[in-house]
């Protein structure tokens, strides 16, 4: 096979664009080399290291900006329950699609905005719990945000 036959390419993939034995469970950058009659390629970008084979359609409708891992990888952010600010406001809701350095956030009240750089992870029961509060930026620092959700994800474990 002549190099000229490779593509590659950054891709951000599903858990459902991936084998069941990957246990993947959150959607991964990767970078994908396609090869005619072949499936591609795809080493993850993330510290799992692994190396795939996903079938080459679906490489190809997943293709992202090669710099966006290297941004942020906002992607990863998709499908999490979260806690962002927007217009000043804490809101608690989930990721549901990004620009570039910009996370939709679907909340109880509506889609919101939010930079990915304010967002933090939440457990999903949070959401629906606390779903509706909106705290003012100026109430809450982000360390006092930051030790709340600490406390929260410890107090709401089983066990």
């Amino acid at each position: 096979m002549s190099p000229s036959s490779l593509a590659s390419f950054a891709v951000l993939l599903f858990p459902e664009d991936l084998p069941a034995t990957a246990g993947i469970s959150i959607p991964v950058y990767g970078t994908a080399t396609t090869r005619p009659g072949r499936d591609a390629a795809v080493m993850l970008l993330s510290s799992l290291n692994v190396r795939l084979q996903v079938p080459n359609d679906i490489v190809r409708n997943r293709q992202v900006d090669g710099a966006e891992h290297g941004h942020g990888a906002p992607g990863e952010w998709l499908r999490k329950a979260v806690v962002g600010l927007s217009a000043s406001t804490y809101v608690l809701g989930q990721v549901v699609a990004y620009s570039r350095d910009t996370a939709t956030i679907r909340t109880l009240l509506g889609d919101v905005q939010s930079n990915v750089n304010d967002l933090r992870e939440v457990s999903p029961i949070h959401c629906f719990l606390f779903g509706k509060h909106e705290v003012n930026q100026d109430e809450l620092s982000v360390e006092d945000l930051d030790d709340n959700l600490k406390t929260w994800m410890t107090t709401s474990r089983p066990g």
